[in-house]
């Protein structure tokens, strides 16, 4: 397999080299993704690239987050042949799922559930052999799904970044090795190969057009500036044939200058609706805000899909994906829509929007999302009252979110999902519920298998106080069953319960093994447990364990590697307390070959030397000036400086560069929040909902700002965090290392 794999690699290197680019047509959000994610892996890191802390895979997507195994629907035959035919093995998969005896990946889920649909449809049209284009793939899992489906039957085109296709590429010619493949680097024309595998660099695509039936893109059009998404959208409708169809699943604004609402993606004239999901069921157990769903084919008619984004707005961004010619003719949605048009989401009253979502009639599993959904606005409804209300008031209007919550997992098919009794045990605690959440806990975590889940499980009912549950749970967990990568969380969690001995020994049985499975990402973990677990010793091995693979992966003498291990050097002083002097030394070390860096910032603080730090962010912001992640990371080690004035100027200068860009407004009003600053806060959310139109969790925490000091700890609204879920975009259940150091 090595050999074989190191000549694949070889050939995917050599066509990458040859891949012309254009990184003007680059977002930002991508710019400073590539600037990060790196590419030209070696053999061993491509053939672990699906394990979770994967350096390869790291930046694009996270193998750490779960799926709801309740998101496939077995009763679908599509979907339980795919079941059958299994997961892929290469990237060494966390294979956390068995259903109907077969184990598979949580990430595979997803492309089992989108490929069926894509299939079925397929089939319904009559087409057999289908050529299908995908643009921005990722990983390649759901082109792994369409080929084992399809076998020889389908022809394959991949166009995407050089750097995401060196993933794509090795996943799919590995999983297939005998299928037949072509490389499209430039812009000269290369035949591709029907019934085979075909990957084109995507800024040549437009130099050749290529006949398809299905064209489709998921989760990166939020990503790209919109004339970019529009002109592939321009494309395929150009390339589609007769009775070709687009399949979309897409968000909004998650770059600059990326569409930020339905309307500013350009379809013309000639295609309808032909089928549209108006919830994203949460397949994954993380933040998957996916708001336009949709299967397009050709229309002689001349009238413009219609993008509504009123209901997306005014609906906790639901999108409604409606052409001229398929209206909704059911009055009293259209009379409750009136409504939710002419006011304020948050000034709906809880009993309309449930009123209104339970006329949709949703099937699993979109039901989980627009019970989320609804919950959610529910809270933030809660958020918004004024302080001038009673508390008790506010206290029924939350208790009537849950109970409504509550009452729509009673039937037996919900109550078995793992993902979304752990939202609900998850919400009650961050609503200081915790006597329900724990018992919430009791009753369905015992039906559980998985020990990931059962983890999950774990750490809900450690965060809501009952630590005996926790340990419950935990003790019932067959260790060898889990990947090695998940023990370091695991260990943390036993070490947050206070039973050290046990955490300790399970860091030992990783230790032991010399690291050999794990990747930078889980030794970081094991560092930094051993760091609050006061092992010095294996503390300072693990760092030098590290800063080696760093040196290895030739990142140790650039200043990326120097920031790594700038952040590594701050957490063992902040809670190892006796290495203060080991690590004064290595910080002096490094820092005398480089010059000012902002990694050096936080450490100085610890070794008493503030005003030294805050020189070294003054002298940065000029080069940062137009940089808006580094600015916003110099914003971030500013409040732990304690320099609050830097932080508000360093992130103005953020903002500057983001003006409209909804996931940056955010990332900055939740710093602030973070740090207790709610003036600030509030003012970076207010500015978000204003500019770019509404955000569940904005709202949520933009109403928590305005709150009375007396309101904000009585403890009736909990955090603003509780409408939010708690596996948070920067996985922090899989880091989960305290309170953040003030």
């Amino acid at each position: 397999m090595t050999n074989n794999s190191s000549r694949l690699l070889g050939e995917i290197h050599k066509f990458l080299d040859e891949c012309e680019s254009d990184e003007n047509n680059l977002s930002d959000t991508w710019r400073k993704t590539l600037d990060l994610k790196g590419s030209r892996y070696s053999v061993g890191e491509m053939l672990c690239m699906r394990k979770p802390g994967s350096n390869v895979s790291l930046q694009i997507v996270s193998f750490h987050q779960l799926s709801d195994a309740q998101a496939l629907d077995l009763d679908n035959p599509i979907q339980r042949a795919l079941v059958e035919m299994g997961d892929s093995e290469i990237g060494e998969p966390v294979l956390d799922l068995n259903v109907s005896g077969v184990n598979i990946s949580s990430h595979y889920v997803n492309s089992i559930v989108t490929a069926s649909k894509i299939i079925a449809h397929l089939d319904s049209i009559g087409i057999n052999k289908p050529t299908i284009m995908e643009i921005g793939s990722g990983i390649g899992l759901l082109g792994v799904a369409l080929k084992k489906w399809y076998g020889s039957k389908v022809t394959l085109i991949f166009s995407d970044l050089p750097e995401t296709l060196e993933h794509q590429s090795f996943l799919l010619l590995s999983t297939f090795p005998s299928e037949k493949y072509s490389f499209k680097p430039t812009s000269t024309n290369v035949e591709i190969v029907v019934g085979g595998i075909n990957f084109v660099n995507t800024y040549k695509l437009s130099s050749q057009n290529y006949p398809i039936d299905v064209f489709i893109n998921c989760n990166s059009m939020a990503e790209m500036k919109a004339e970019t998404a529009n002109a592939y959208l321009s494309y395929a409708k150009n390339n589609l044939n007769s009775n070709g169809f687009m399949y979309l699943s897409n968000g909004y604004g998650m770059a600059t200058g990326s569409a930020r609402t339905p309307a500013e993606y350009s379809f013309g004239d000639g295609l309808r609706v032909e089928n549209s999901d108006f919830a994203d069921g949460y397949v994954y157990a993380g933040p998957t805000f996916i708001f336009m769903n949709a299967l397009l084919s050709r229309s002689e008619a001349s009238n413009e899909v219609e993008m509504r984004a009123s209901q997306r707005e005014k609906y906790n961004r639901f999108v409604f994906l409606l052409g001229s010619d398929n209206s909704v003719k059911n009055g009293r949605i259209q009379d409750a829509l009136k409504q939710l048009n002419q006011r304020s989401v948050l000034d709906v009253e809880t009993s309309q929007i449930n009123q209104l979502v339970r006329t949709e009639g949703f099937n699993w599993p979109q039901l989980g999302g627009v019970t989320i959904r609804r919950f959610q606005i529910a809270v933030a409804s809660c958020m918004n009252v004024s302080p001038q209300n009673s508390s008790e008031e506010s206290k029924e209007f939350i208790n009537e979110a849950v109970n409504d919550f509550r009452e729509m997992f009673q039937n037996k098919r919900a109550s078995l999902s793992e993902f979304h009794n752990l939202f609900f045990s998850a919400a009650l605690t961050g609503l200081n519920r915790n006597e329900q959440a724990s018992s919430w806990i009791k009753d369905h975590y015992q039906a559980t298998r998985s020990p990931y889940w059962l983890a999950r499980y774990a750490w809900v009912a450690e965060a809501c106080g009952d630590r005996d549950l926790s340990t419950k749970i935990l003790n019932g967990i067959d260790l060898t069953e889990m990947s090695r990568s998940w023990l370091p969380m695991v260990a943390n969690l036993r070490f947050r319960l206070g039973q050290t001995d046990t955490a300790n020994s399970l860091l030992s049985s990783t230790e032991n093994t010399g690291f050999i499975d794990l990747a930078l990402d889980e030794l970081k973990v094991l560092y930094r447990t051993n760091c609050l677990l006061g092992n010095r010793e294996s503390s300072f091995r693990l760092y030098e364990k590290i800063k080696n693979l760093l040196r290895s992966n030739k990142v140790l003498d650039t200043e990326f590697g120097n920031n790594q291990l700038m952040d590594l050097i701050c957490f063992g002083v902040e809670n190892l307390k006796d290495g203060i002097i080991h690590f004064e030394k290595e910080f002096d070390n490094l820092k005398s070959n480089f010059a000012a860096t902002m990694g050096q910032m936080r450490p100085l603080r610890h070794f008493g030397r503030n005003k030294e730090a805050i020189s070294i962010g003054q002298s940065l912001e000029n080069r940062f000036e137009k940089d808006y992640f580094s600015l916003a990371k110099l914003t971030e080690i500013y409040l732990y400086l304690g320099d609050l004035l830097g932080a508000q100027r360093s992130a103005s200068k953020s903002k500057a560069l983001r003006p409209d860009n909804a996931k940056h407004l955010k990332y900055l009003g939740q710093l602030f929040f973070s740090f207790g600053d709610y003036e600030s806060a509030g003012k970076y959310f207010s500015e978000l909902v204003r500019n770019c139109g509404e955000d569940f969790v904005a709202r949520g925490y933009q109403a928590f700002c305005k709150l009375s000091t007396e309101d904000k700890a009585s403890g009736i609204f909990g955090t603003a965090g509780a409408i939010h879920l708690i596996f948070q975009p920067d996985q922090t259940f899989y880091y989960p290392f305290g309170p953040r150091a003030r």
